[in-house]
């Protein structure tokens, strides 16, 4: 009997362990399927977040309604650059230079005569940029108002070393900040008047045509987190081509189109 009882306990004993193993690894996979999904949540938001905020600028480009039209500096309302980003005095049209390292984003300013209605009002009931600077106001009659120039370009975090996207407005140049964290990369293709095609940056700068431009696409890469125990999976690049990471951390590609809905020389004076 004593025999039994013993055989009888270890046979419990090893199927108990046996469950709880098994609930062990449900628990350990459902984790980590979890993991996964929060990441891709927040990969995809820093995604979408970026593309919300350049394409709501990128939708103003150009305007100045007639109340304005005389104070307009600028004949085109946007600018882009091929694997770099516009630099150089705002009162001017923009240069580019390149993206640091590897990065290779291109860049995009965009130009508009702000108010606040097309702008976000800060607290003194003054028109501001993309970072909600105030802007300079003109001493003209109407609304406050203001010329608007916003840069927007994929740059590494000083501190943390990660890219992130950041904007530099006019209401303070040479001041730059972080926009989104995670965006490692984003391209910016054209479309112009009688054209059938998306061209770059490049293409538009060296035949000066930026006042035909009409439409623009709009393709962003974010990072997802460093966890080292997420499975590097494939995505789809900005091309339609298919990669897989070797840095074990995934990456979320969203693209989206944005019509420009100022006439190219609706700033002019």
């Amino acid at each position: 009997m004593r025999g039994y009882t013993l055989l009888e306990l270890l046979i419990a004993f090893s199927l108990s362990m046996g469950i709880v193993l098994a609930l062990f690894s449900l628990y350990h996979r459902q984790h980590r399927i979890f993991e996964r999904m929060m990441d891709q949540v927040h990969g995809m938001d820093a995604a979408l977040t970026a593309i919300h905020l350049m394409s709501s600028h990128i939708r103003m480009a150009g305007f100045s309604s007639p109340i304005y039209r005389q104070h307009a500096q600028y004949s085109a309302g946007i600018f882009g650059c091929t694997g770099g980003y516009p630099s150089g005095v705002m009162t001017a049209t923009g240069t580019c230079r390149p993206s640091a390292g590897r990065l290779r984003s291109d860049g995009v300013e965009v130009r508009y005569w702000a108010d606040t209605i097309s702008s976000w009002e800060n607290a003194n009931g003054q028109p501001s940029d993309c970072l909600g600077q105030a802007l300079r106001v003109n001493d003209g009659q109407g609304p406050k108002s203001g010329f608007s120039v916003n840069r927007f370009f994929v740059r590494k975090s000083p501190t943390t070393g990660k890219p992130e996207l950041y904007c530099e407005g006019s209401g303070r140049q040479g001041n730059p900040q972080p926009l989104v964290e995670g965006i490692e990369y984003f391209r910016i293709r054209y479309r112009l008047v009688k054209i059938s095609e998306w061209v770059d940056a490049a293409a538009i700068s060296a035949a000066n045509l930026w006042n035909a431009v009409r439409a623009v696409e709009l393709c962003v890469i974010a990072r997802g987190g460093q966890q080292e125990t997420l499975s590097s999976g494939a995505y789809i690049d900005c091309d339609g081509a298919q990669h897989t990471p070797t840095d074990a951390v995934p990456r979320y590609t969203v693209k989206t189109q944005v019509a420009l809905r100022n006439p190219g020389d609706a700033m002019m004076p």
